[in-house]
C-alpha cells in the first residue's frame, strides 16, 4: 500500500475473525463478521486480492 500513488485510495479489509465460508447460517440474518465484510466490500470500486501460495499448488516435475 505504501507504493501507490497518492491520488489511489487504499483499504486493507480484515478477514481474521472469518471462519471458513458455509451457506448454513448465511440466512436472513448472518453473523456479524459476514454482514461487515459485505458492508466493507460493497463500499468499494475495486478489489484486489493477494493470497500466498497455498500448499504449493502445482505438481513439480
Amino acid at each position: 500500500m505504501r507504493l501507490v500513488p497518492e491520488s489511489l485510495q487504499m483499504a486493507q479489509l480484515q478477514i481474521g475473525d472469518m471462519p471458513h465460508y458455509s451457506e448454513d447460517p448465511d440466512v436472513d440474518a448472518p453473523p456479524e463478521f459476514w454482514a461487515r465484510f459485505r458492508r466493507e466490500m460493497g463500499a468499494q470500486d475495486a478489489a484486489l486480492f493477494v493470497s500466498p501460495e497455498y500448499n504449493a499448488c502445482c505438481p513439480r516435475p
